[in-house]
């Protein structure tokens, strides 16, 4: 997988360099294919990350008894 993801960056960055897209554009178009992958969006996997590292440094262990797949949601 990380060679898929090194490659599609590559291209990324490409459209950026050649200036056919900006990074606005792209950053766009990663959260609605985010979206459309996973089915929620990139900011709600952030809030979820915090979450979980507040869980841990307050050793709140109560949080992980829910599944990690019903957390996300």
């Amino acid at each position: 997988m990380t060679v898929e993801k090194h490659r599609a960056e590559g291209f990324l960055y490409a459209g950026e360099l050649l200036e056919l897209t900006d990074k606005t554009e792209l950053q766009q178009l990663m959260a609605d294919a985010h979206l459309e992958v996973f089915g929620y969006a990139l900011s709600e996997r952030l809030d979820y990350q915090q979450q979980r590292k507040a869980a841990l440094a307050d050793e709140q262990f109560q949080y992980f008894a829910e599944p990690a797949i019903s957390r996300r949601r």
